[in-house]
């Protein structure tokens, strides 16, 4: 029996720190319920890219977990020489113009984010929110048992339950006394003892909630008051050096 997960970062085990895998809430699902996972989750990747992920996949898989990222991520990867991983979803304006202040990038990565950097500018935010939801139609046909998540508030209406991804996130920091939401905290802090932006202790909660959600045939979360943590948040977070 096996689970397939597809989505974004919010599902994303693949970390520096190996063993950080293990408290991810992908794994923890899979551990107790007993199956094996296939978790294609990617870094900034756009519903597109998961959305072929999942129709090359999902007949291996006996449950499916979707998560919805926003419209407008550029759908495939980029390839750089000198990064590890050497794989990166660059998923934002923000992010090409941060990258393009990095050193040791070759020509040709230059002009590919300066193609990235025209993409962003001159998007179509109309065409990019009907094809995705023509995407998100598609998944439900293809699979009517999916759980549907959402990352962000885009598809709220769409799963079942009102609270997102992000909303468990800026929880998450009001429980570690942080006054910004979540978004906004990675911008600020490096992810240290972190894995799919959760600590361990998150990590529980969605496994919890995605079990349930399993169970129920659709995204069920509701928002607790608080979140306890073993631990403070310089333990989960170092702050950037900008």
């Amino acid at each position: 029996m096996t689970i397939g997960i597809f989505g974004d970062s919010f599902g994303d085990w693949d970390v520096k720190n190996g063993e950080l895998k293990t408290i991810s809430w992908p794994y923890i699902v899979a551990g107790q319920l007993g199956r094996s996972c296939i978790n294609m989750c990617n870094g900034g990747a756009s519903l597109f890219y998961s959305y072929k992920t999942f129709l090359e996949n999902q007949s291996q898989c006996d449950r499916v977990i979707f998560l919805l990222t926003n419209p407008g991520r550029y759908t495939k990867p980029m390839y750089f020489e000198n990064r590890q991983p050497n794989r990166k979803h660059v998923n934002s304006l923000s992010t090409v113009e941060h990258m393009l202040f990095q050193k040791g990038l070759s020509n040709i990565e230059k002009q590919n984010l300066e193609f990235l950097k025209g993409f962003y500018i001159s998007q179509d935010f109309e065409w990019e929110h009907t094809a995705c939801n023509l995407l998100v139609e598609k998944i439900r046909r293809v699979r009517p048992d999916v759980v549907l998540v959402p990352c962000f508030n885009f598809y709220q209406d769409k799963t079942g339950s009102t609270v997102t991804l992000q909303d468990l996130m800026d929880l998450q920091c009001k429980s570690l006394g942080v006054n910004l939401t979540g978004m906004d905290f990675i911008d600020r802090y490096t992810e240290k003892n972190v894995v799919c932006h959760f600590t361990d202790s998150t990590n529980q909660f969605v496994a919890q909630q995605m079990i349930e959600s399993l169970q129920n045939g659709q995204w069920t979360c509701t928002l607790p008051d608080s979140i306890v943590h073993a631990h403070d948040v310089n333990y989960y977070y170092e702050r950037k050096f900008l």
